[in-house]
This record gives structure tokens, sequence and C-alpha cells, in this order.
């Protein structure tokens, strides 16, 4: 028996992401904002320096390790990837490599890395240094969160299961790293992956799969990245303080082969979480950038908000088993009592009135922003699959004619839900007894869900039986898959593919369903517009089951002075990008 260390499910993922405080491009009172490249009336050189704010400590800036945010801008900065992700956010630019290439089925990717790029303290960066960096999760003493990332190289999970067997286990030897399908042949890096992935860019661009240099890294171990001096760059930016706790300092990188490009100096951190506070920085224009709630955003204070979309989706998920260890019975085994629920809940005035994102309604798994066919947007061209009082088309169903909009989503829902008890063999009082909906007990999620208490009363006559739980109890539930019905989790995208959205639903098996696991099989091998409308046919289906009732998509607001330019900022895989970052005198 193998002792594999899984991702966590995606939806303890959600819950412990549901609150996540980042922003800032900041400038402090009195200190120089100009750099090398920028001279005074006199002609004097002076620096350029940009301050920003982290919503906390970053964990860790090794990037094999590292799982919050916090810590992504800045590893992206010290940590130059092989290609970087280009200003729309959908594409790539050159990075350690200046050259990619993939064969026909996109199972072997070709890339040629750049002459001269350099670490840090000098030495060049070599392909021993790029290969090293791509088997070293799989070495169990590194105990990489990530390292479920990396088994899309061909026989990275085999290697890594020969070498984390238990103490019980019947031997086995341990497979070489030489296995793995990363290899350096001449000045290329050559990848041969388990299967086709022609968004293969979308995982190297980002943080996790960025290269340490082999020196460093066996030197310092499982430290790696976990203090000022135990870190050596490769990117724009090298790190040359980190009081922990306090604040960061980023230094223009000079080793670093784009050095031309970037205009800044010095990058200022200040480690901080109120928003309070990071208001009234703005406020007394301490700081250029921030971003804020959609209470602040509506209050029209601020006459320059802009918005960015954030790649999540809340859902409600219910366990369709019959047997669940615990629970006497499972209503929600009966699709009808699932689609009454999702009919009754009023997105509209969830996102208007709760939440207060007002544009971020949820009728699909997939959110707005995702690759569809020809390049397109998922979710524009795959349109709304579940309905509620606000999109209700009404007609005649199952024998019984319904109006549109919300009486029709009332009536339906009604008569849905009398026909799933009584199919159950169960009662209305039983149900609101014996129905258990667990969630995080964090006040956030709480409120969020009384209010959905409230639409489910008003609409379908039925109180429902709340279970705000901590996440150490919470988590036996999600592990083990035996709650009824979960509330607070969902999806979130690490890249632009619209399977990222799709694919818990097949890899945590709690659906048992032959035709969709089939299905989504299927997609596992195809490629192109192919494989997307293969994605699309499996949203459909998962939606028309009503396991997994979308709820919300996320938005996120914020400000910035007129003279902060060139600051990137992406819906998935990286928050912020400083290397084009410039101060406009």
């Amino acid at each position: 028996m193998k002792k594999i260390n899984v991702k966590v499910s995606v939806l303890l993922v959600m819950i412990l992401l549901l609150i996540m405080v980042f922003s800032s491009c900041t400038k402090k009172d009195g200190e120089p904002t100009t750099n090398d490249s920028t001279n005074d009336n006199k002609g004097k050189a002076v620096e350029k320096v940009f301050n920003t704010i982290l919503g906390g400590n970053p964990t860790s800036l090794d990037p094999i390790i590292f799982r919050d945010a916090n810590a992504n801008s800045i590893i992206n900065a010290t940590h130059e990837p092989l290609v970087r992700f280009d200003e729309s956010g959908m594409g790539y630019e050159p990075g350690l490599a200046e050259k990619v290439e993939h064969n026909e089925d996109a199972t072997v990717w070709t890339f040629t890395l750049r002459e001269g790029a350099m670490w840090s303290d000098g030495t060049p960066v070599t392909t021993e240094d790029i290969v090293y960096s791509f088997q070293r999760p799989l070495n169990p003493e590194m105990n990489s969160p990530n390292v479920n990332d990396f088994f899309i190289f061909k026989n990275a999970e085999a290697i890594y299961s020969s070498r984390t067997e238990s103490e019980d286990a019947d031997p086995i030897e341990d497979l070489p790293y030489e296995d793995m399908g990363v290899r350096a042949e001449g000045n290329k890096i050559i990848f041969t992956l388990e299967k086709p992935t022609d968004y293969f860019i979308d995982y190297v661009r980002t943080a996790s799969f960025a290269p340490v240099q082999k020196k460093a890294a066996e030197e310092y171990g499982a430290l790696y990245g976990t203090d000022l001096d135990k870190i050596v760059c490769s990117g724009p930016f090298t790190l040359t303080s980190w009081d922990q706790e306090v604040s960061m300092t980023l230094e223009k990188n000079p080793n670093y082969w784009d050095a031309d490009n970037v205009k800044l100096s010095r990058v200022e951190i200040t480690l901080a979480k109120d928003a309070n506070t990071i208001q009234s920085l703005y406020d007394t224009e301490a700081i250029d950038f921030m971003t804020i709630s959609q209470e602040v955003a509506d209050a029209g204070k601020y006459d320059n908000v802009s918005e960015v979309r954030k790649l999540s989706t809340q859902i409600i998920q219910f366990n369709s088993h019959k047997e669940i260890e615990g629970v006497a019975f499972n209503y929600f085994q009966n699709e009808k009592i699932r689609e009454a629920l999702g009919l009754t809940f009023d997105r509209q005035a969830f996102v208007n009135d709760v939440v207060k994102q007002p544009k971020g309604a949820a009728y699909g798994l997939v959110p707005y922003g995702m690759r569809g066919e020809n390049g397109g947007d998922f979710r524009e061209q795959q349109g709304d699959l579940v309905y509620d009082m606000h999109n209700f088309p009404g007609g005649s169903i199952d024998g019984k004619t319904y109006a549109s909009g919300k009486e029709g989503a009332i009536d339906r829902a009604k008569d849905l839900f009398a026909e799933g008890l009584a199919e159950c063999g169960k009662t209305k009082e039983q149900f609101e007894q014996e129905a258990e909906f667990v969630l995080p007990n964090a006040p956030g999620v709480i409120t969020n869900v009384q209010a959905m208490q409230a639409m489910w009363k008003q609409y379908l006559g039925v109180n429902v039986l709340m279970k705000p739980l901590e996440m150490a109890n919470l988590m036996p539930y999600i592990i083990g898959g035996t709650y009824q019905c979960l509330i607070g989790g969902g999806p979130t995208g690490s890249t632009y593919d619209a399977g990222e959205f799709l694919g818990f639903i097949y890899n945590e098996k709690q659906w048992e369903s032959e035709e969709y696991n089939a299905l989504w099989e299927k997609t596992l091998v195809a490629t192109g517009d192919e494989r997307i409308k293969l994605i699309k046919e499996c949203e459909k289906m998962a939606c028309d089951a009503y396991l997994y009732i979308p709820m919300t998509f996320k938005y996120v607001n914020y400000v910035q002075r007129e003279n902060v330019t060139g600051l990137r900022m992406f819906s998935v895989g990286l928050e912020y990008d400083y290397k084009y970052v410039d101060i406009i005198q």
C-alpha cells in the first residue's frame, strides 16, 4: 500500500481561499520615485521605487512548496519561468526559454534555453538546473504540496509512488528520477507528457514550475526560500530584505536577461491585512494602488474604480450516494430534491444584496474568461446551464404548464420537492430534522448561508438544517465524502483551461456516473476544439444532474493612481507581475 501525497480537495482549497487580501502598488511620502533611466531637471539619475502591499507573510518562496497567493507574485518576480504570462494573460512571452515547439499531438514539448541567462550570483542558468528543478518535487523528503502538478510528466507519478511506500508494503525498487519525462539535449529541454496537453504552456508559466538553482536548492533543501539568505534569483528582481511578517524589498536584478525593460529600481512591500489601514494609506497618498470591496466601490468615493475577474466558482455540492457513513438516510440521492433547492436559490438577489458582487451570478460551473472554441470565451459560448427564478424558461414540463420567470420557477420547485419526498417515503418535517448542510464556521460564510436559508424558507417553505463546523472538524467530511450537502467550496482555476472546473468531479469520485466518467476520459486524450466540445458536454451533464450547483463567480475591484503604469494583473495563475511597472513623473 502506497502513501501518495494527493492534492487537497479543490473544495477545501476554495474554502481556505474564501478571504484573500492582496494589493497594491504604492509610494511612500518623502521617498524618491525615479530610477536609473530617469533624470531630474539637473540631469542627475534618480530612482523609481514602487511600493506594494501583500495580505500576509509568504509561507515560502520555494516554487514547489508555496500554496499561498502572497508568495505567488514574489516568486514570479525572483524566479524566471521558462516562459512568462503575456499582457493578455492568455498567451506567453519568452522567459528563460526563447523558443517553444511541440509535436502534433502535444505530448512532446521542446524549450530552447536562451544564451546568457544568469542567476543573481553571476553563474549561468544551465539545462542541468532546469532538469533538476522538475525532478526535485518527486523527492518525498521535499514533501511538496504541489507534487501532483508534476504528474503531468511521463513516469512522474510512478517514480514518486516507488519512493513513498509504507513500511508494511511489499519491497519495491525506487525508480530513477532520470526516467521522468524531462531531459536535456544540448541547449534544449524536452518534456514528454503522460497525455496530449495542448495547454501545457499554462502550467509552465506558473510559479510552481519556475526553475531554481540546483546548487542552492541542494544546499538549503527544505529550507530553500524560507528566508533572505536561502534563495538565489533569476527573475527581474532579487530579494534584498525580508523582515518576517513586516516587509520585503525587491531590487532590480542587474544580471537579469531582460534588465533593459525593467524600469523600477526597487519594489517595497508592506505585509498588511487590515482593509481600513490600507484605505487610509491610499487616502493620504502614501500608496498608489489598492483593492477594495464592492461596498467601497459602490459608495462613489473613488472615480477610477476598475475590476479584474478571478477564475473561481462557489458551488453547492450534494452527495448522491445512497449510503453515507454516519447518515441514516441521504435525501440528496433524489435528483428532484436537489433541483428544487437549485431553482429556489435566487442568485441575483444573492450577488446584489449579500455578497455585493452584481456581476457574479453563476449559471454554469466554468466562469467567464476561460478558453473556449476558436480562442473564444467558454462561458459565453456555452450559455446558461442552470436556472432560477430569473431565467426559468417555463413551458410544459412533465405534463404541467409553468409560467416563465419567478412564479413558474417557484411552482416547479414546489412540485419537484413534494415529488422527491414522496419518492423517498419521507415528510417535509423529517427532511428539516435530518437533511444536513455543512459549512465552514466563518462569519462571512455563515452570513451567506443564512441568506440561502431565508430563500428556501420563503420560496420552498422548508427550514434547512445548517451545521457550521471548524475546519478541523469539517475536513474529515470533505476528505471522506461523508457530507450530505456542502456549502462554501468550489473549484478554483490555476490556468485558463476550462477543464480545471470539471476535473474535480472525475478525480474525487463522488458521483457514481459511468457515463460522465467515460466522457471525461475522452477529454484526457483529446486536444484543441475537439477537447473543448467534450468539456462542454461534461459541464452540461454535471449541471443537469443538479449535484454541483453553481452559486457565484468572483470579481475584485481596485483603484490605481494615474502615474502608475505597467502593472499586470491576471485572472488566474499569477496575481501581479511587477516587471513592467513604471512611475510616470
